[in-house]
């Protein structure tokens, strides 16, 4: 798939995204290889996506994915750190929110995550 197709369908699954349906919008999804995509805020919203329909596994695999690409976005270790917490990995959640603490020590999302830890 290039990267004209691959555009095409993340448009696709905003607008299904819009029109509430999620499960036909992850099945799109599956037809993407997202190791190919670039951009970490894309990532991020099809991330969002799989929570939403509790894929968990393909949730994390992206916000890793879109971690690598930018590792001092908040949102995605917020993200990360939530998702570590549902898959009941809380060492890697402990090492995602001393990071994210790190990085934004006065925002809400910290109190947050230490509620929900």
């Amino acid at each position: 798939m290039d990267k004209y197709e691959s555009k095409l369908r993340i448009e696709e699954i905003e607008k299904l995204k819009k029109k509430r349906q999620y499960k036909e919008a992850a099945r799109l999804a599956d037809t993407i290889e997202w190791y190919r995509i670039k951009n970490a805020v894309t990532l991020y919203k099809i991330a969002d996506l799989y929570k939403i329909c509790r894929n968990y596994t393909k949730c994390r695999e992206l916000l890793e994915l879109a971690y690598e690409r930018s590792p001092y976005a908040k949102n995605v270790i917020f993200a990360l750190c939530d998702v570590c917490l549902e898959f009941g990995d809380f060492e890697a959640a402990t090492e995602y929110y001393k990071e994210y603490v790190s990085l934004a020590p006065n925002d809400s999302g910290v109190w947050i995550l230490k509620y929900k830890m």
